[in-house]
C-alpha cells in the first residue's frame, strides 16, 4: 500500500471515530491529512522508501492558539493510537529533525516551509518562495477539515503566484536556460572544459523542469522528485522527459549532438510559451526575432510584460 493510502486508511480505521468521541467538542477545529517531507506525500514512495521515515502516520492540524492550549492532550492521543495501528511497521525517523506527523500548529507548518505565519500577500513575499517548499505544503491530501483553516492556507498556495511574479520567473528561468544550455554550454565545450560543460547540462536540465512546471502553473519539486514530475505533466512532460534521458546518456564526444538536442528542447519550451494565452502579444515579437531560438530573447520580453515598475525593473537572481 503507497503511504498516502495508508496515512487515510489509519485516519478512517483508528483517529476518526476515537477523536470524535474523545474529543467532541475539539474535533470541528481539527484538520487531517498527510502533507509535507517525505516521497508518500507526493506519491512517489516505493520499495526503497521503506527504510526510513516511512510508514502509518497523519498530520493533525490546529489553530495556533489551540495547539497551545490542548496540543499535549491531543498528541498523547494520537500516540495511543498510532501504537495499536498494526497494519504495517513503521521505520526511524532519521532523515530529518522537523516533525513530519502528529499534531502540527498550521501557522508553524506553514512558517517552516514558507517563512511565513501567515500567507504571502505581497509580490516581494511571493517573490522569495522557492517552488520546492511550496510544492512541499502544497502536496498530499487533506482527508477531512470542518472548520477549512488549514485548507484556506492550502488554497491561497495552490492559486500559484500573482501574474507579475510568474511572468518575473518564467524570464529569469528563460534567461537561465539559454546561458547554461546555449550560451556557456558550447563555449565550456570549446574549451575542453568537461566539467564545467557537465554542470551547464545539469543546470540546464532541472531549468527545463522549472520553467515547464511554471508554464503549467504547478510547482516543481526538490531535486530528486522533479524529473518525476516533469514526465507527469500534460501535453509536452513525457517529450521533455525523453529528450533530457538522451541528453544526459550522450558522451561528451557527442558535442553537435548534445547541443542539437538542446536547441530541440529549448523550442519545444519556447512554443508552449508562445501557446499560453497570456503571452499570446508575444507572438508579434516573437516574429521580429525571425524565429529566434535563443531563450534569453523571450525571458527579455516576458519580463517587460510586468506591470510593477519596481519588480519589472528588478535584476540579480531570481528564484
Amino acid at each position: 500500500m503507497k503511504g498516502l493510502a495508508l496515512s487515510e486508511h489509519f485516519f478512517k480505521t483508528h483517529i476518526q471515530a476515537a477523536f470524535q468521541e474523545q474529543f467532541p467538542t475539539l474535533y470541528t477545529q481539527l484538520a487531517f491529512g498527510l502533507a509535507g517531507s517525505g516521497s508518500e506525500c507526493f506519491g512517489y514512495d516505493d520499495d526503497l522508501s521503506v527504510d526510513h521515515d516511512w510508514g502509518p502516520r497523519l498530520c493533525i492540524w490546529v489553530d495556533e492558539a489551540l495547539f497551545v492550549q490542548d496540543g499535549k492532550t491531543l498528541q498523547h492521543r494520537y500516540q495511543q493510537l498510532l501504537k495499536s495501528y498494526s497494519h504495517q511497521g513503521r521505520s526511524l525517523n532519521v532523515d530529518t529533525q522537523a516533525p513530519r506527523d502528529g499534531v502540527l500548529s498550521i501557522q508553524r507548518f506553514y512558517s517552516y516551509y514558507v517563512g511565513l505565519s501567515e500567507m504571502p500577500s505581497s509580490w516581494k513575499q511571493w517573490l522569495v518562495l522557492s517552488d520546492e517548499s511550496l510544492s512541499q505544503c502544497t502536496n498530499g491530501r487533506v482527508f477531512s477539515d470542518p472548520k477549512g483553516l488549514f485548507t484556506q492556507y492550502r488554497e491561497t498556495l495552490l492559486s500559484y503566484y500573482p501574474d507579475d511574479v510568474w511572468f518575473k520567473k518564467i524570464g529569469a528561468a528563460c534567461i537561465r536556460i539559454s546561458q547554461y544550455g546555449q550560451y556557456n554550454y558550447p563555449r565550456a565545450m570549446k574549451r575542453n572544459d568537461i566539467l564545467a560543460a557537465g554542470h551547464c547540462v545539469s543546470a540546464f536540465c532541472s531549468e527545463v523542469v522549472a520553467l515547464a512546471c511554471l508554464l503549467k502553473r504547478t510547482y516543481k519539486p526538490f531535486y530528486k522528485w522533479q524529473y518525476r514530475k516533469l514526465g507527469e505533466l500534460e501535453d509536452f512532460g513525457t517529450l521533455l522527459h525523453e529528450k533530457l534521458l538522451v541528453l544526459v546518456s550522450l558522451s561528451t564526444t557527442l558535442n553537435e549532438a548534445r547541443s542539437s538536442l538542446i536547441e530541440e528542447i529549448v523550442a519545444i519550451l519556447r512554443n508552449q510559451l508562445l501557446k499560453l494565452e497570456k503571452f499570446k502579444e508575444l507572438q508579434g515579437s516573437a516574429a521580429a526575432l525571425n524565429h529566434s531560438n535563443f531563450l534569453q530573447e523571450y525571458g527579455f520580453m516576458v519580463n517587460s510584460m510586468i506591470q510593477n515598475q519596481q519588480l519589472r525593473e528588478l535584476t540579480g537572481y531570481i528564484p
